[in-house]
Parts: structure tokens; sequence; C-alpha cells
């Protein structure tokens, strides 16, 4: 699910899928990926900094930017609920209010 919507989510998965097969290698993982996706790893290789130095970290961001796409989706979805009419969907309304208040303090979490 973290991975969901991410432009790196298939090289991520295809590298799990690897190492969990005791297959990672950089070549290995190059290899197997379209000609999109390794751009992709070649123009994040290409940087000069990385935008986190460890595993948790990586992992810390990438959980935290599925959290924001439930959110903005949760909120979508209150917005169209309200549109139709609050009244009648009051208690739908109510329960995805409680969804995105707890997913904002895991957010928090996540910071």
């Amino acid at each position: 699910m973290d991975l969901k919507g991410l432009s790196a989510g298939s090289v991520l998965d295809l590298a799990r899928k690897l190492n969990e097969d005791r297959g990672f290698s950089p070549a290995a993982l190059l290899e197997r990926l379209t000609m999109a996706e390794a751009n992709l790893v070649t123009a994040i290789a290409s940087e000069r900094e990385p935008h986190v130095h460890d595993a948790e970290g990586c992992t810390r961001i990438i959980r935290r930017l599925r959290c924001e796409r439930e959110y903005a989706e949760l909120q979508r979805e209150i917005d169209r609920l309200q549109e139709l009419g609050a009244k009648a969907h009051g208690s739908e309304i109510d329960a995805l209010w409680a969804r995105k208040l707890d997913l904002k303090h895991r957010m928090e979490g996540l910071i």
C-alpha cells in the first residue's frame, strides 16, 4: 500500500522482491526495469546529495507520503458527500472525519 501511486513504486517493489529471493544486486535490478524506470533510477542516482541517508528514513517518508495521499482522498470524499447533502450523509461524514483525524495523528508520528 505504501508504494501505490509513487513514481518509483514499481522499482522499489521489484527491489524488495529481488531481495526476498536473495537475488538483489544493482545490476539485477537495472536489467529488469523498463526504460522509464531505468531512467528514473539513473536520475535519482545522479543527484549530488541523497534526500535520506538510511533505509528507516526512506521508509518513514514513503509511509508519510501514503498517509498524505489517503488524507487527501478522505477530504475529497467528505467534500463529495457534503455536496450531496450533509444532512443525508452526516454519519458517513462523521466517520470520515474520525478517520482523517486518526490519520493526521499517524502522520505526525512519521515526521
